[in-house]
């Protein structure tokens, strides 16, 4: 038995040995081999490289940071002997001498002192400069700033260069002489071209300054300020890095070197620098260093690589070149030997292979994979993870049984897809019942054989669910500008509507006061007529309120007490069956607000109540107390968006009628609205305009069988003491005549015969500009103006303005249906005399004007 299933692998053995790919094998075991032996060889050489070069670099750096240093002992050297207090040039060329320079220094372009001059300094400082040097500097190098100026330089310059030219005036030195006294430390330049100094490559900077101050003697400062007043100047040395770095480097021929200042890495020159055109993609190693209060970049080439050809076939190819001989030999023998197998057995195997790969990428792939023709031939791990399912359930299944029955519409049969990719999305259907959304690709594909559809499946469940929330968003964000747009529309009409019907029931008033003079008794028919004017009056005090401000007073009110108004005066119709309940926080902050406009709000609310509460007979409750609110609480209200944590006034209104459904309380602020029968009046679009105007919010919630809840808040007024002043007019000697100014015409009429008939001298001027050319036409008449505020032409704050300039002895009684407060925001105070509201009695008009007048002549 043993020896034959040694016969049976032994065959199994040649037999693989006679295949073609065994040829191919050895060939690539020889190639993969010599390659192998190439790469650990060129490794090897490399790595030595790479070690010498880093050795390399270490050495250089150490050498290069020598030969800075030692140039810099020599600046903190002059330093000491300046420091040691009053310098004479012999002795400054005694120290020359002392320190041998330039002999052993030649890395060194000069050493000296900056002298720091003050202004007041200046005579002085020229006349030493030209006594130790014997050169005339510039007469006036200084101005009116401190300098500062070379005083000793070695070696000499003849010129007068180096001590007419203000360093602090030179943003780079500027630079590194206040960074050396504010740090008490030494301090580079970035590179810089020195005086006197010859053409050289600009690849290669002139050089580097250094600076070190030097203060007072014994002087020994501990701040910025004091370092500044001690400071007598700066020692200096000037250098060539090139002469420096240059005969180190020398030693180093493989290795190329470029210094930068990190401050310009990017906009100046190198400070050394031996870099070629071709080591740019070479090895680097990167070194910084701090050197006088700067960081200087040493950047390190190894130029091995660029002769690494040469090594390489010196040091490395000829062993993998033999292998690679052989190799080949190798494979044309083996394929000799293995040639006449079947082409069939290469194809099944080939078949397999590909079968084997499709699978191991089926199950790897994050997304559902399924193959089917009428029915699933194969689904993927991850699909049945997704549906929760096992693959016995799913095989021999049909595809429309896992899609949603919505969506099966959008399935194409399998026999139609031969001729393309078709996508699409649609829902399916897990094995809870869960519904996700899927993204299908269906594809056409050969499987041996035999044609099938595979699908690619991507659940984007959670992308279409941010879709939706993204439209549902945009939508709300639309409905919501619809919104304001048809609110704002309403309140310009209001508005407009509101300033007419003012106009019209003043000529309605106007003439019910002219039909009844000289009559002894009232007529009753009359005094109806009135009535109906200053109700209608007060329509227009809720347009003006529904458009946002019109006509809205302001002024401290105590809500409680129009609560309790509004209850008296709806106390009559409450019966037997409603009751009012009224809870209020005795000691209840006040607010700004209308308090008649306020109180009509209430009532309003109350009836709404009353009238909600009638078939359960439920009591209407009224709630009133200071609540501090913060940013999420007032995101609760309307209208709102503009205010910010804070006391407010709260006051509720809530009965326990059937309620509201969502489709009303979404339109309950429309004008005229209501959902017992056609509307009537503005409604709750005034209440929405009150809260706006006195900058508070609303909030409604309504249940159906539970009642409505009516929230308001109001900003809670803080009282102080205002100063209060009184206008005095002094009119001309010899005035008493009127002038009417109105754009209707009735009115105007209206009103200039009343006044007539009390026995005034009256002028009329039908709109604004026709008004001041009655003021110039009539200026030693007119003493007193009635201006309407709102005319097309000018309004009543230009006419004001234009009357005052010309003639401040005219009083102005100011007429309009908007509320005093409103004008008066437009206008001074000291600019009008009265207000006279309108709609107004002609009585009321000529009893204010007899009044002034009399006042005036008096």
């Amino acid at each position: 038995m043993a020896r034959k299933d040694e016969r049976r692998s032994e065959g199994k053995r040649q037999v693989w040995m006679t295949r073609p790919a065994f040829a191919y094998l050895v060939l690539f075991l020889g190639l993969a081999l010599s390659l192998s032996i190439a790469w650990i060889l060129w490794r090897q050489t490399r790595a030595r490289h790479v070690a010498q070069f880093e050795s390399n670099v270490q050495r250089i750096d150490s050498a290069l940071l020598r030969q800075v240093e030692t140039e810099l002992n020599l600046l903190r050297g002059t330093q000491g002997f300046f420091d040691s207090g009053q310098i004479r040039v012999e002795d400054w060329k005694a120290f020359l001498q002392r320190i041998k320079y330039p002999a052993i220094h030649q890395g060194l372009r000069s050493v000296g002192l900056v002298q720091f001059i003050k202004p007041e300094q200046q005579v002085d400082f020229i006349h030493l400069i030209e006594k130790e040097n014997h050169i005339h500097p510039i007469q006036d190098p200084l101005g009116t700033e401190r300098g500062a100026f070379i005083r000793f330089l070695a070696p000499p310059v003849i010129r007068t260069e180096a001590y007419d030219v203000n360093l602090f005036k030179e943003p780079v030195r500027n630079e590194a002489l206040r960074k050396a006294v504010e740090n008490d430390d030494l301090a580079f330049t970035p590179p810089v071209k020195m005086l006197a100094e010859p053409r050289v490559n600009p690849l290669h900077p002139v050089g580097m300054v250094a600076y070190l101050p030097v203060f007072h003697r014994h002087a020994l400062p501990t701040n910025v300020k004091e370092r500044w007043e001690a400071a007598v100047g700066a020692v200096l040395v000037s250098m060539r890095p090139s002469v420096l770095f240059e005969a180190e480097l020398a030693k180093y021929p493989m290795v190329k070197v470029e210094v930068r200042d990190q401050e310009t890495l990017s906009s100046g020159p190198p400070i050394f620098s031996n870099f070629d055109a071709g080591s740019q993609n070479q090895p680097t190693l990167v070194v910084h260093r701090t050197l006088g209060l700067r960081t200087w970049i040493f950047t390190y080439r190894d130029t091995f690589v660029l002769h690494s050809w040469r090594v390489f076939a010196r040091e490395v190819l000829p062993l993998p070149l033999a292998g690679v001989a052989l190799a080949i030999l190798f494979f044309f023998l083996t394929r000799w030997l293995v040639r006449g197998r079947l082409r069939a057995e290469g194809l099944v195997a080939q078949l397999q292979q590909s079968e084997e790969r499709f699978r191991w990428v089926a199950e790897q792939v994050p997304c559902g994979i399924m193959l089917f023709t009428e029915k699933i031939r194969y689904v993927n791990p991850f699909l049945l993870r997704l549906f929760d399912m096992e693959a016995s359930r799913v095989l021999g299944t049909s595809f429309r049984d896992y899609v949603h029955p919505d969506d099966h519409a959008l399935i194409p049969a399998p026999r139609s897809l031969t001729k393309g990719i078709t996508r699409l999305e649609l829902r399916a259907l897990t094995k809870t019942g869960e519904s996700l959304w899927l993204d299908v690709t269906l594809s056409p594909v050969l499987v041996g054989h035999y044609p099938m559809v595979l699908a690619t499946l991507f659940d984007i469940t959670e992308r279409r669910r941010l879709q939706e929330a993204h439209l549902e968003a945009r939508l709300e964000t639309e409905r919501d500008r619809l919104e304001a747009r048809k609110h704002e529309s309403l309140r310009l009409l209001a508005g407009g509507i509101a300033h007419d019907f003012n106009n019209l029931l003043g000529v309605i008033l106007g003439h019910a006061d002219l039909a009844e003079r000289g009559s002894r008794t009232p007529d009753p028919n009359l005094q109806s007529l009135r009535e109906a004017c200053f109700r209608a009056a007060g329509l227009t005090r809720q347009l003006l309120a529904f458009s946002g401000g019109g006509g809205m007073v302001s002024k401290p009110t105590d809500l409680n007490a129009c609560i309790q108004r509004a209850g008296t005066r709806i106390a009559p119709a409450l019966g037997g069956e409603a009751r009012l309940q009224l809870t209020m926080e005795p000691q209840l902050a006040k607010v700004l607000a209308d308090p008649v406009l306020l109180e009509e709000t209430i009532l309003g609310l109350i009836e709404n109540g009353l009238e909600a509460s009638q078939a359960n007979q439920g009591p209407v409750e009224v709630r009133s107390e200071t609540r501090r609110l913060d940013q999420t609480e007032l995101a609760e209200y309307r209208e709102t968006r503009d205010l910010g944590p804070g006391r407010y006034v709260y006051f509720s209104v809530e009965d326990h009628g059937e309620g509201m459904s969502p489709e009303h309380l979404a339109q309950i602020f429309d004008p005229f609205f209501s959902t017992k029968f056609v509307g009537r009046g503005l409604g709750l679009a005034a209440l929405l305009g009150v809260v706006k105007s006195y900058r508070g919010g609303v909030k409604v919630s309504s249940r159906a069988g539970l009642g409505t809840l009516f929230e308001v808040i109001l900003p809670a007024h803080e009282i102080m003491e205002t100063a209060t002043s009184t206008t005095h007019f002094e009119p001309a000697a010899g005035r008493g005549a009127v002038l009417m100014v109105d754009d209707e015409p009735e009115i105007l009429d209206l009103g200039v015969e009343a006044l007539r008939r009390a026995g005034l001298t009256v002028h009329s001027a039908l709109g604004g500009r026709e008004a001041l050319t009655q003021v110039t036409l009539h200026r030693d008449e007119i003493s007193l103006m009635v201006l309407d505020m709102a005319m097309p032409d000018m309004n009543g704050a230009e006419v004001i303005r234009a009357v005052r300039a010309s003639d401040p002895g005219i009083r102005i009684i100011i007429s309009s249906g908007y509320a005093e407060e409103d004008l008066r925001q437009s206008i001074l105070p000291e600019d009008v005399a009265a207000f006279l509201p309108k709609p107004y009695r002609l009585a009321d008009l000529v009893t204010l004007v007899k009044g002034m007048v009399a006042n005036e002549k008096e």
